[in-house]
């Protein structure tokens, strides 16, 4: 229901005068003016500035996580939550920041927009949103395994499969288009004739419209509500909880067990478990602080799913003249810009917490920097000596047990990119 706030956007930029609607709320010329200001500041300038930069740092992780060699579970499903959050920042950046805000590359209510928003950015949106958020469930899921069930994770992820990496991503993607289906059913197109000029001659043109489902009060109140609240909130984050804990749990049990265990007397070998256990520590920490900024990042969106709730009544009665106060529009502004910012942060997570990740993406950096300077000296660049890299050659030795400790040791239970 808060993604739909936007209408209400829309209605006050054509409305410049006072706005009263009898029992439905009460918006002044400067109530107005606050909602376009936070919404031209958050959804517009910030949202599209972090937006861009988390487009990029995605494709940046993309192409790090994809030059493994032999590419490592934890990785591929990375790889897939990168991708729909990128996929996510493209439409919302689309819907929200250009076209409604800005104004380009179409406006609200263009020809444009009623055949590409509607039917198109709007439901896939939604669609890409929530695929993001069950990916993460997944991950999550997936080192729950590795962690609180080593042996048994261990023997069923021996090297890589298409049809595991498939077991966690396939549903959460199909689950995500089940549950979002019926936003492509909440408009539909009518045609309108306009008068254009004195002599009173017409054109037929096509106008979008809020559909009978959509304005049916049971879908607003079971639907709108009771699914979207339940399934993409409250579910999603409490399993993230759940996992997140159990993971913290399983870490501090497998420390004190190893704390408990006799050294082996082989040096090698006590070298591998302990380089083992450097390398699931390592992973939990980047799937604990996604997991966490997902939380965190979600928690807005559900505040105020749960308080259209208790106007619930009142919205249905009023539907589309409903006007909320303005701090519940500015504060579903800032909840689409902590979507934008949870979508977009990944990357600065990898970097400050994997010395691995960390020492590739500077390596590559640097040889950009190379390449741009002799190309603006127009010499020849001269041959790198840095051996950091990711396919299969000596990799630059991390300090904290990265990326190259991990590719390296012959753990199954945290091979990754890490």
């Amino acid at each position: 229901m808060v993604e739909n706030s936007s209408i209400i956007f829309e209605h006050l930029k054509s409305n410049s005068q006072q706005i009263i609607t009898p029992d439905c709320g009460y918006l002044t010329e400067d109530d107005a003016e606050n909602i376009k200001q936070c919404a031209y500041w958050m959804e517009g300038v910030i949202m599209l500035a972090i937006g861009v930069i988390g487009i990029f740092g995605n494709i940046v992780s993309i192409l790090i996580f994809h030059r493994e060699k032999k590419i490592k579970q934890f990785s591929c499903l990375l790889i897939f939550l990168a991708i729909f959050d990128n996929l996510f920042l493209i439409f919302t950046l689309l819907d929200y920041s250009l076209s409604r805000v800005f104004m380009w590359p179409f406006s609200t209510g263009s020809f444009l927009w009623k055949y590409i928003v509607p039917k198109g950015l709007y439901p896939m949106n939604n669609i890409s949103l929530t695929s993001s958020s069950y990916l993460t469930v997944m991950i999550a899921f997936e080192r729950y395994r590795s962690v609180c069930f080593p042996s048994h994770f261990r023997q069923s992820n021996v090297g890589i499969s298409k049809s595991r990496v498939l077991g966690y991503t396939a549903p959460a993607i199909l689950l995500s288009v089940l549950i979002n289906l019926p936003k492509f059913l909440e408009t539909e197109f009518y045609m309108e004739e306009r008068v254009i000029d004195i002599h009173n001659n017409t054109i037929t043109e096509i106008q979008v419209k809020l559909s009978d489902l959509r304005n049916n009060p049971l879908y607003i109140n079971y639907y709108n509500f009771w699914v979207r609240f339940l399934g993409t909130g409250v579910i999603p984050m409490g399993l993230l909880c759940y996992f997140t804990i159990r993971i913290i749990m399983g870490i501090r049990e497998s420390r004190e067990r190893i704390r408990r265990m006799r050294p082996p007397r082989d040096s090698q070998a006590a070298a591998k478990r302990k380089q083992r256990f450097k390398s699931e520590m390592n992973l939990a920490v980047v799937l604990i602080t996604i997991a966490l900024l997902h939380v965190i990042t979600n928690i807005p969106r559900v505040l105020l799913n749960f308080i259209e709730f208790l106007m619930l009544e009142q919205v249905v009665r009023c539907n589309q003249a409903m006007l909320f106060p303005v701090w519940f529009d500015c504060l579903t502004s800032g909840n689409h810009l902590l979507l934008v910012i949870n979508s977009s942060i990944n990357i600065f997570v990898f970097l400050q917490v994997s010395s691995g990740f960390r020492d590739i993406f500077f390596h590559e950096l640097n040889k950009i920097k190379r390449l741009v300077v002799c190309f603006l000296c127009m010499s020849p660049p001269e041959p790198s000596s840095d051996n950091t890299t990711l396919e299969g050659e000596e990799l630059t030795p991390a300090a904290d047990g990265g990326l190259s400790n991990l590719i390296n040791t012959g753990s199954n239970v945290a091979e990754t990119a890490f």
